[in-house]
């Protein structure tokens, strides 16, 4: 094929299949693409090469709620790894779909898109994202979408001066897990979502935090834990 002969630099991004890409350039000459989001596993070829890629717009769709199917344009920088639809809409269907009034802290934003997905769906959210190319990105997109979504710019720890109800964790696959859930067992009140590496054994249970299931997708999984007080519910 021709896009083949053209770009001749193999990138592989897991969890999204491209269905169609756009090769541009920012200013000052960097390079960035434009990918539509599905199932599966990405692999697109670019004039850039992987370690130049300045910037990369997933065109992602979101699950349920108000928002519900509509493609939402994340402005995302190297390094981020969204979610899959396929484990937001899991993720959801298990947590349950009406979160009216619900608090929900995204505490490792990346994309944003968990937190959307939350937002759809009636919770008042905060994404917590430390890296700041990640967080104008993340600004960008709730700004295009006129989402009503509070952005911290800073360590998880700054967030975790409260309770919230609900928790999604997903930072990169190299952190230790325990030390996060012990960070967040006194700060939630229903239950806690952790997305890590299937080859990644998780503690059964971390202070008051008692895990009640763990799926897997994939090379990615979720495990969710909740208070002593909630457990087995």
């Amino acid at each position: 094929m021709q896009w083949q002969r053209e770009f001749p630099f193999l990138l592989t991004m897991t969890f999204i299949t491209s269905i169609y890409y756009i090769h541009g350039k920012l200013n000052e000459g960097l390079k960035y693409i434009i990918i539509s989001e599905s199932m599966g596993i990405l692999s697109f070829h670019t004039k850039t090469e992987p370690d130049k890629l300045k910037l990369v717009v997933i065109v992602m769709r979101i699950t349920g709620g108000t928002l519900k199917k509509r493609k939402i344009s994340i402005h995302s920088t190297r390094g981020i790894r969204p979610t899959s639809s396929k484990v937001r809409e899991a993720l959801f269907s298990m947590i349950g779909q009406e979160l009216d009034g619900v608090s929900f802290l995204d505490a490792f934003g990346g994309s944003g898109i968990m937190g959307i997905e939350a937002y759809s769906r009636g919770a008042l959210v905060t994404i917590c994202e430390n890296r700041k190319s990640a967080v104008r990105g993340i600004k960008r997109t709730i700004k295009e979408q006129g989402l009503d979504i509070s952005i911290v710019c800073g360590s998880v720890a700054q967030v975790l001066d409260r309770k919230w109800d609900l928790v999604f964790m997903d930072p990169p696959y190299h952190f230790a897990p325990s030390f996060w859930l012990e960070q967040a067992a006194s700060k939630v009140q229903e239950t806690l979502i952790f997305e890590h590496s299937a080859k990644t054994k998780m503690p059964l249970r971390v202070h008051e935090l008692y895990q009640i299931k763990s799926k897997r997708y994939g090379d990615s999984m979720l495990t969710f834990y909740e208070p002593a007080n909630g457990k087995g519910s």
